[in-house]
């Protein structure tokens, strides 16, 4: 016993060091990312872009050089990126360390010691909720309105959109330097020439310092939502915003009347004509990693995504360390499907139909990331 009595603290004294030592180890802007290569013209440097226009997705300037040097190679199928230098703020740098201490605490780190790069890329620009804490989008729609300077003589009615069930109203900022510059539109019910159109969500989009787009969608209270009323458009969460404006402050794709005490039609071609002129000089002046000239490289963050999302049986296996046959049973001749867009991904399934036949818990992901 008076042996114990001494053995004990000196237990617990190992154990305490132990403890602190793995703490001090652990580096919260670092989390392995693993990969497959399963589809045709597929390769580590494609996902490798797609990685990088992620991150400018999500504000970071990406110095020239610092993105090559964020990532570190552990084996044949993962990596580790440190987000330390790549020029994310430090708001943003605590919003992706929460994210990164959440996943490595879930059982899929734990048995793979990493998660997939296409989840990661789904955790993020898909789920709005940390898209928006990552960018730093205003909290309301007043800070937005606030944050840039609107008037009535630059707004215009659409009253045959693209996006909205109904009319729209697009608002331009009247600031004309790019970092002044801010949209947004008011998506609603009723009639813009008899002034009986009512707002019931608020979309908007800035300009970050990287000369990345930013978007944020609020209800009509003035508060962030993940998505917009599926009831009223097509505009969908801000994944969706993503894909469709890929890079540009998008033209008019369907002709519209011009509406009294609105900017004409060719008023308003002309103002965002010559504003995207402005976007791409200050877009050739920074000192990036990311050539905006290269105007489909974003493509490849769509695929990481995507193929994450509906993988095919190849994925699956590899990603899953399991034989096709076996695989195949389990699947239990569920339905596939092929992707609308790029068809060469071949027979796909759901993933969140597929969850219990993964070797692990799988983290939970949205539905989609475009959509509500």
């Amino acid at each position: 016993m008076r042996k114990l009595k001494y053995i004990l603290p000196f237990i617990i004294l190992l154990i305490f060091m132990s403890y602190t030592f793995t703490i001090s180890k652990t580096k919260p802007c670092e989390i392995n990312l693993s990969y497959t290569l399963n589809f045709k013209g597929d390769s580590l440097k494609n996902k490798l872009i797609g990685l990088k226009w992620t991150l400018s997705y999500l504000g970071a300037k990406l110095p020239k050089g610092s993105f090559n040097k964020s990532i570190s190679a552990i084996s044949n199928e993962t990596f580790t990126i440190n987000f330390d230098s790549i020029g994310f703020n430090e708001d943003a740098l605590n919003s992706i360390k929460e994210l990164i201490n959440n996943l490595k605490k879930t059982e899929e780190y734990r048995y793979k010691n990493s998660i997939d790069l296409g989840e990661f890329v789904t955790l993020t620009i898909g789920v709005s909720e940390n898209y928006y804490s990552i960018t730093g989008v205003k909290k309301t729609f007043t800070e937005f309105k606030k944050s840039y300077l609107f008037n009535d003589s630059l707004k215009f009615a659409v009253l045959n959109s693209t996006v909205a069930f109904h009319n729209r109203i697009l608002y331009l900022s009247t600031g004309k330097a790019t970092n002044k510059q801010a949209y947004f539109a008011l998506e609603g019910n009723g009639s813009v020439i008899d002034d009986s159109f009512v707002p019931e969500v608020f979309e908007t989009f800035d300009i970050m310092e990287n000369g990345q787009l930013r978007f944020a969608i609020f209800n009509s209270n003035g508060d962030l939502i993940s998505a917009s009323n599926p009831k009223l458009g097509i505009a969908g969460k801000p994944g969706k915003c993503i894909w469709c404006h890929e890079i540009s402050l998008s033209p008019l794709f369907k002709e519209t009347p011009d509406v009294l005490n609105y900017m004409t039609k060719n008023e308003f071609t002309t103002i965002i004509k010559q504003r995207m002129i402005n976007l791409n000089d200050y877009r050739k002046r920074l000192d990036s990693d990311i050539d905006f000239t290269k105007n489909q490289e974003h493509t490849q963050m769509e695929l990481l995504y995507i193929s994450y999302m509906e993988p095919s049986l190849e994925r699956l296996s590899q990603e899953w360390n399991m034989p096709i046959n076996t695989l195949k049973k389990l699947l239990n001749n569920k339905l596939t499907h092929k992707h609308e867009e790029f068809s060469f991904f071949g027979n796909l399934y759901h993933r969140n139909d597929n969850l219990k036949i993964a070797p692990y818990i799988l983290n939970k992901i949205p539905l989609s990331v475009r959509e509500k």
